[in-house]
């Protein structure tokens, strides 16, 4: 976001748009609000399953984009996308906007996804991104969740449910 442009903005990020901009996101300001999901892939498993594969197909496509990322060798080893919802962050993100816009209640300041001095995501010793607005799909998980990957399609990122037994 431009910071000479006094339009108020949320911008809603993910790991992978943290990763592929290799940086932190600048302050917030008077005008401008940075919030970034922890585990959180470009688009969630939710909105691929529930919106945009369905969104594929009903337009032509013999397949859903899953089933072409994973045709293309853009997959990994694992189910491609993070089950962190995206879009419960938007829907919050356009309520506080709307409210900022209309009362000037301006939106709460969020940690942002802490990146090393090479601007790499900072990950603990289980993997996981440290820093960032964090959900319970997350923190609390029935999955290991990933937002971006070294490999394959980086903004799908992957999920691994856990088993029954590792639920205990």
């Amino acid at each position: 976001l431009r910071a000479d442009v006094t339009a108020k903005v949320i911008s809603v990020g993910t790991e992978f748009m943290t990763a592929y901009l290799g940086a932190s996101s600048p302050p917030d300001s008077d005008h401008q609000r940075w919030w970034e999901l922890a585990g959180s892939s470009h688009t969630s498993l939710a909105e691929i399953e529930d919106y945009v594969d369905p969104q594929v197909r009903r337009d032509g496509g013999a397949v859903g984009l899953t089933e072409m990322l994973a045709h293309a060798g853009g997959g990994s080893d694992h189910p491609l996308w993070s089950r962190v919802p995206n879009a419960d962050l938007m829907k919050a993100a356009l309520h506080a906007l709307t409210r900022w816009l209309d009362s000037g209640i301006a939106p709460a300041s969020a940690p942002r996804l802490a990146v090393d001095a090479q601007g790499r995501l900072v990950r603990d010793h289980e993997g996981r991104v440290q820093g960032g607005i964090r959900y319970a799909a997350y923190d609390a998980p029935s999955a290991i969740n990933v937002g971006v990957t070294e490999t394959g399609c980086r903004l799908a990122g992957y999920h691994v449910d856990f088993t029954p037994q590792e639920m205990m």
